[in-house]
């Protein structure tokens, strides 16, 4: 079956890319390009087996920046032509071909989360409620976000359109310094909802963890890239 020999074509990179961080751990940019480019593969032929040419399928987070590490999910969203059906049935298909646990494992874990209006919105949004959304709506941690933005398949021409408005949304073409008191406030939500305890440090979530590294960057990046 696909599905099969999906999950054998993954564990074999996975074992490969371990193996490599193992023995090798000064080439951990080689090893999460190489682990991105493995993803993107068996993404794309799973698109393509459930007929979902005509939409575009966008990555954003570590998989959006050729970053993915060997326990990461992917973020993913799912875009359509105006007017061209919401084919959710196969995009349900989709996911269960990429997710379903068997005997063989799985494929990678997909998180649509990050889809305009989150997870209370359609699986499969169109690119006019794309380009409404963000233009009115964004926030700044999706302005943030959008820096890692990224066409891993589907329809070339809508993919092109989507991340041309994303990197006009994210970069704006004069020097942005509002976003510093949004940084803070951000930050400052992000610490409130992750409560210190005594003797415990969250690596992710806590002053100067992962998250904090990833803000200050990506904010860099807002305020002098347009």
């Amino acid at each position: 079956k696909s599905a099969d020999l999906l999950r054998f074509d993954r564990n074999q990179a996975w074992l490969v890319a371990t193996l490599a961080t193992h023995y090798h751990p000064d080439l951990t940019a080689k090893v999460v390009e190489f682990w991105s480019e493995v993803a993107d593969v068996l993404l794309t032929r799973a698109w393509t087996e459930f007929g979902l040419e005509n939409y575009t399928l966008l990555a954003l987070g570590k998989l959006g920046s050729s970053e993915l590490n060997l326990s990461s999910d992917v973020d993913l969203i799912i875009v359509r032509p105006d007017g061209a059906p919401a084919s959710v049935e196969n995009v349900h298909k989709f996911n269960s071909h990429m997710q379903e646990l068997t005997e063989y494992g799985f494929g990678f874990r997909l998180d649509y989360d990050l889809r305009p209006g989150g997870k209370a919105s359609p699986l499969v949004t169109s690119i006019t409620e794309f380009e409404n959304y963000y233009g009115n709506h964004g926030a700044l941690w999706e302005r943030l976000a959008f820096v890692r933005v990224r066409k891993v398949c589907g329809n070339p021409e809508l993919g092109q359109a989507l991340t041309d408005f994303a990197a006009k949304f994210s970069f704006r073409s004069h020097l942005d310094y509002s976003i510093r008191e949004g940084l803070k406030n951000l930050r400052r939500n992000i610490f409130a909802e992750t409560p210190s305890r005594p003797g415990s440090l969250n690596l992710k979530l806590h002053p100067g963890g992962i998250r904090d590294i990833e803000l200050f960057a990506h904010s860099l990046m807002v305020v002098y890239g347009g």
